[in-house]
């Protein structure tokens, strides 16, 4: 019986409604009851056939004439009659006809009302002036935007009142020039409940600009932020940016937010490298010294590119000297060599053999994923071979993976080539790599006089005229190595047993902590308990592991025979 009373109720609001909104513009009375309906139910359905026969005619050059097709056209200013085809909005004189058409239902404002709520479905739809570069478009857009402005208050003041409308009347800001700032800060915290809210209540699609705009709004709400907070919410940010959560990103989006997030990131007072930031900025926008263009249009932030252009010149010059070289192994020694040079390296290379290039390992796709474009396959040589060129100055300089000798060729004089190729030779055939004819070779080899470091850096920086601000510090097993002299002392205790300074532990010094076996491991654990050594390991944090400086002879010594430098005042130190 309830039930039956409910319906009867209900079709008297109904005729009700319909007596109060029955309009001469009404041209169809079932229409009519549809809108009044589907109004009810708070529903934006709208028949999409319809609406396309509709816009034919409008292309053809027959307007809408009655309520119905004006209401209609209003829901379809952003349908495209098919892909990459006319659209009323981006009609040069169609939409104002449209617009002022609707502007005549003042005088009825329920059908007012009715074609508000469609032309503000199209608002949403259309990206305006964010994603688009159709100037009739922007043009449109911004005449709709200032269209529903200019009759919000007209719209609130039919009755009965939609929920549709107060939720537009309390978040009006989805129609000013910051749509969606309103919600960086409880989305960037993870609440999105006020945003979800809002589009279910005004029934704005997935694919409008409006939950993109949301996206760029928690960026520039962290990027407000001061530099500690900024960094920690940036994981993230990349993540949404990345596309690893279930909300979609476009790509000219993620471009956008990514170059807000360059730029901030490279006005922070410390430009530590961050990794995902770099990656990312590699991937959607592209190599920052060879698409220059690319980062003028998206960033168009120097101090920005030439942030990520270190970032990446140095992730390339580690990838090669701790994954590629030495048949794979770690070149702590080269490594630290060559970064210092990394400010004067205007473009490099990375040459695999078939083995690293063919290489499935997540290291390996990562490498030749950051080397696009400037990574070559090397051939005449044995698989396990890789080769890596760097552009310092007018020179140069080849490094193979297999210590021996380094190339260095001035541009002149240089043998092979690299514009437009996709392999380049290993050796001293023409074209190749090496060359007894030209440039220079000289060997990883100490001597009693210099380390190889020293003669290196002898040969470049007097014809660079320009020399690192780091000096160079010979290692313990470089001064062992060339001047074959070991001083050591001798203790009441037995403590000098766990370190004879034989082949086998000097062996150690060209090898990293990281490499050592567990056994070696061990002993240097032991040997550090016995002669109560402080140490600060920051191995795992990028850096060097630490002992505490020790004027005992025989602790020095040993230390050196394990490949660690001292640095004054602050003790032993090896990567």
């Amino acid at each position: 019986m309830k039930d039956l009373e409910r319906l009867e109720q209900e079709f008297r609001n109904l005729s009700e409604d319909f007596n109060r909104k029955f309009h001469p513009y009404h041209d169809d009375t079932m229409t009519q009851i549809l809108n009044i309906l589907s109004e009810r139910h708070n529903s934006a359905s709208v028949p999409k056939d319809l609406i396309t026969e509709l816009l034919l005619m409008v292309k053809e050059g027959q307007l809408p004439s009655t309520f119905s097709e004006i209401k209609y056209i209003c829901y379809g200013l952003c349908q495209r009659l098919d892909s990459n085809s006319w659209v009323l909005i981006e009609d040069k004189t169609t939409l104002d006809i449209v617009l002022a058409q609707v502007q005549a239902f003042t005088a009825n404002p329920a059908a007012l009302k009715r074609c508000y709520q469609g032309l503000l479905t199209s608002f949403f739809l259309y990206p305006g002036v964010r994603d688009n570069n159709n100037e009739n478009g922007n043009s449109n857009w911004r005449k709709l935007q200032t269209f529903l402005v200019a009759n919000l208050h007209r719209v609130l003041a039919v009755e009965p009142a939609s929920t549709w409308l107060e939720t537009l009347a309390e978040h009006r800001n989805l129609l000013g020039e910051e749509p969606c700032k309103r919600y960086g800060i409880s989305l960037l915290n993870g609440d999105g409940s006020e945003f979800n809210d809002v589009c279910t209540a005004l029934s704005i699609p997935p694919n409008s600009w409006v939950r993109e705009d949301a996206i760029l709004a928690q960026v520039e709400t962290l990027a407000e932020r001061q530099d500690a907070v900024f960094k920690t919410g940036l994981d993230g940010l990349l993540a949404l940016l990345r596309g690893d959560t279930q909300i979609t990103v476009t790509e000219n989006i993620a471009i956008r937010g990514l170059a807000k997030l360059i730029i901030r990131y490279s006005q922070c007072d410390n430009k530590e490298v961050h990794e995902g930031l770099r990656d990312l900025a590699v991937i959607k926008i592209g190599n920052p010294w060879l698409r220059t263009d690319a980062w003028k249009g998206y960033v168009d932030n120097e101090e920005a590119r030439a942030m990520v252009n270190g970032w990446l010149k140095r992730r390339l010059i580690t990838d090669f000297f701790g994954i590629l070289s030495e048949d794979r192994s770690a070149d702590s020694r080269r490594l630290k060599f060559w970064m210092k040079f990394e400010p004067l390296v205007t473009d490099l290379w990375i040459a695999l053999g078939s083995s690293a290039m063919n290489d499935r390992g997540s290291n390996y796709q990562e490498l030749r994923r950051r080397a696009d474009g400037r990574l070559l396959l090397l051939v005449d040589c044995p698989s396990t071979h890789n080769s890596f060129i760097m552009k310092i100055g007018k020179f140069y300089v080849v490094e193979c993976g297999i210590v021996g000798k380094c190339f260095i060729y001035e541009d002149h004089e240089r043998p092979f080539q690299l514009d437009d190729v996709n392999e380049v030779s290993e050796g001293y055939q023409e074209g190749g790599l090496k060359s007894n004819h030209a440039g220079i070779g000289i060997r990883h080899g100490d001597t009693s006089e210099a380390t190889w470091e020293e003669t290196f850096q002898n040969y470049l920086c007097k014809r660079l005229n320009w020399w690192p601000s780091e000096k160079l510090e010979r290692s313990g097993s470089q001064i062992i190595n060339s001047t074959k002299r070991v001083t050591r002392e001798k203790t009441r205790d037995n403590s000098s047993d766990f370190f004879s300074l034989s082949k086998k532990l000097s062996a150690r010094a060209t090898k990293s902590i990281m490499e050592w076996t567990n056994s070696e491991r061990k002993e240097l654990s032991d040997f550090i308990t016995a002669n109560k050594l402080g140490v600060d390991n920051k191995l795992n944090k990028g850096g060097a592991f630490w002992i505490t400086h020790s004027e005992v002879g025989f602790v020095r010594d040993q230390l050196k025979t394990w490949g660690f430098a001292l640095k004054e005042n602050r003790g032993w130190w090896k990567v």
